[in-house]
């Protein structure tokens, strides 16, 4: 079930939504089908000079793994893509292995039975309804690979199959207007050759986490915060990357976002001055929590009216 309204679209707290295990829905954490919220055009009512950098965008950690393969060691999502991208998710992390000339996503050795082909299919499908939207797309090497050619053919042939104006693959930083409409690629295997390269990003990503005890649990948050803080403070074109999300093999990663996230949303709360979070990454985020990132952008909006007025 997903709540509408004609100004903005907000999770009903009183339907019937429940997480996989039953429990109530979260507003920071979410582990069922169904995100309870839906902002698949918020990016239209923000200015066309604005870089992406300093944009606050919702993303998703290890996107394709809603499926659950590879168990819960594997997963780390639990809404589909169009699920993610109806309800505002705007940064994808997409982790390619070349397997026999065919780019397969994977979490490590686990297949998710997916192919980059297929997530360009879906993500330009959502750009021809939603043409005022950006997507960015960060796109890693993953596992070991079985073939003669490169991952950069492999890549290159894979989005020639589709319009070119559905892409940005320059390694400069796009403002807004320029990459409406567009996939823009963040590079992590070709040293930005195929699109802005990843490592120029200030990336907060401390995925390790031993154990789930306070100490380690900590840091994590630290790490986190710390970048949120440097994020809100930044004026350059420089992108911030904070992974929210940790696991480990005795860890899993719906166990760290249970706790994770909620610090999260204590922050964005705590912190409405704060307007600029950069592109925040996520595992099983619940869809309030989308909704706060989203709805940080409100400095930015057209006119004098406040983005919450006019979404």
């Amino acid at each position: 079930m997903v709540a509408k309204c004609t100004l903005s679209i907000h999770f009903l707290i009183c339907c019937s939504i429940s997480n996989a295990d039953g429990a109530p829905l979260r507003p920071d954490y979410n582990t069922g089908k169904d995100a309870g919220v839906i902002y698949p055009d918020w990016m239209s009512n923000l200015n066309d000079d604005m870089s992406l950098a300093n944009l606050s965008i919702p993303g998703t950690h290890h996107t394709m793994t809603f499926r659950g393969h590879g168990g819960p060691l594997a997963q780390c999502q639990s809404w589909n893509l169009d699920t993610q991208l109806d309800a505002g998710i705007r940064f994808l992390d997409i982790r390619c292995r070349h397997f026999y000339d065919v780019l397969t996503i994977h979490n490590g050795v686990y297949y998710q039975h997916a192919i980059f082909i297929g997530v360009l299919r879906t993500v330009t499908s959502f750009l021809r309804r939603h043409p005022q939207e950006a997507v960015l797309m960060r796109v890693k090497k993953e596992h070991t690979e079985y073939g003669d050619r490169s991952m950069e053919e492999l890549f290159r042939e894979a989005i020639g199959m589709f319009d070119s104006k559905f892409f940005w693959t320059t390694n400069s930083m796009p403002n807004l207007g320029q990459a409406r409409g567009k996939i823009v690629f963040l590079d992590d295997f070709a040293d930005g050759r195929v699109g802005v390269k990843y490592s120029d990003a200030e990336i907060a990503d401390d995925w390790e986490v031993s154990a789930l005890l306070p100490k380690e649990l900590d840091a994590k948050w630290e790490s986190v915060r710390n970048n949120l803080n440097k994020a809100s403070e930044n004026r350059s074109n420089r992108m911030f990357l904070t992974y929210t999300s940790g696991s480990s093999k005795r860890v899993f990663a719906y166990t760290v976002a249970n706790r994770i996230n909620s610090k999260l949303f204590e922050f964005i709360n705590s912190n409405p001055g704060k307007m600029k979070l950069g592109t925040v990454v996520m595992d099983f985020p619940g869809g309030i929590l989308v909704e706060k990132i989203i709805l940080s952008n409100n400095f930015l909006a057209h006119g004098n009216k406040t983005f919450h007025q006019i979404i």
